[in-house]
């Protein structure tokens, strides 16, 4: 993103039960061994199962991958639903 740059905006609704997943480019470029793209139809596969962004990275790293990956998954509750999101973030020391 650039300072002073315009981006264009979108709105959506979802409804109850509906799953919106975003990701970075690390998680459709992790590599294979022997250099194979985990690619768009495994990125559909893995996001038909509704998978948390937790689970989404974790098939991407056990594929093998050499980029950062951020996953950002949502899903939209009925107002009975409790949540059952857990938030983590990585620990950083001062060197």
């Amino acid at each position: 993103m650039r300072s002073g740059a315009s981006y264009p905006e979108t709105a959506l609704r979802l409804g109850t039960g509906d799953h919106l997943a975003l990701y970075t480019d690390g998680l459709l470029e992790a590599r294979s061994f022997s250099g194979e793209l985990y690619g768009f139809e495994r990125i559909q596969a893995l996001f038909a199962g509704r998978p948390t962004a937790a689970q989404a990275a974790d098939a991407a790293v056990a594929f093998w991958q050499d980029d950062d990956i951020t996953v950002l998954a949502l899903t939209r509750l009925g107002t009975e639903d409790e949540s059952a999101a857990q938030y983590a973030a990585p620990i950083v020391s001062p060197a």
